[in-house]
């Protein structure tokens, strides 16, 4: 079990309070609106946020039992089903439901018994220990606010949020690139090494900018990241590369 659980599920919690207090300024035509993610209005997001919520509850409960149960019973079908239902709510509605699913999953938090974190549950990615729900909801909830596209931007995430997210991230880069390139990766902010540094070639794509840019890119959000990075091939400008979806 993560040595650092009390301060993940600080963060976490954190995170959620930063994101409720968005989602509460919002008006019924905001919530309509087009959100950072294709096909998704800032609606879905949030009703993803809190299904997202209620399948961790529902893990969780699970292994104070001793059980294992899917965080989404329905699978994929019924995950979308329930987003699409939820995301067709009047906002004071939309805003209600999110804020009981994190009152629940926090209220699980809070009342796990130290022997049930190391537990497998039956996340929608795989099987994982009970503690990494806590990881994940952090993750979930601080990319996804960058997508409601409502002020909040990959420069206002937590820095020890990108500390730990971009070295986990920056490995998929070679598989996901989507054409015959050798990209390299320089962080301006922090030391890091990308993974071909010392093979670089004068015919490298070399991406430069801030840890919280070059993570928003690595995420599948280069909307906001371009606006942080620059892009040079052979001491020319270059296109921002595009990458295979992140999972």
């Amino acid at each position: 079990m993560a040595a650092d659980l009390p301060e993940l599920m600080y963060a976490a919690v954190a995170s959620h309070r930063r994101m409720l207090g968005s989602a509460s300024r919002m008006t019924d035509e905001q919530y309509s609106r087009q959100s950072l993610l294709a096909g998704w209005s800032r609606g879905h997001v949030l009703a993803h946020w809190a299904r997202n919520a209620d399948g961790q509850t529902r893990m969780l409960l699970a292994a104070i039992r001793g059980e294992l149960v899917a965080q989404y019973p329905g699978g994929s079908a019924q995950r979308q089903a329930d987003i699409e239902a939820s995301a067709a709510l009047p906002a004071r509605l939309v805003l209600e439901d999110v804020r009981a699913a994190v009152e629940r999953v926090e209220d699980v938090w809070r009342h796990m018994p130290p022997d049930a974190w190391p537990r497998p549950t039956d996340a929608h990615v795989g099987t994982r220990p009970a503690w990494m729900s806590v990881w994940a909801r952090w993750r979930e909830t601080e990319i996804h606010h960058v997508d409601l596209d409502v002020g909040y931007t990959h420069r206002d995430w937590p820095p020890e949020f990108v500390d730990v997210m971009l070295p986990r991230v920056l490995p998929t880069l070679d598989d996901r690139l989507t054409g015959e390139v050798t990209v390299q990766v320089r962080v301006t902010d922090r030391h890091l090494v990308s993974p071909h540094a010392a093979a670089t070639t004068a015919d490298d794509v070399i991406v430069r900018g801030s840890a919280s840019a070059l993570l928003c890119w690595l995420v599948g959000r280069p909307i906001p990241a371009a606006a942080g990075l620059t892009v040079r091939r052979s001491g020319q400008a270059w296109p921002l590369p595009r990458l295979r979806p992140w999972a």
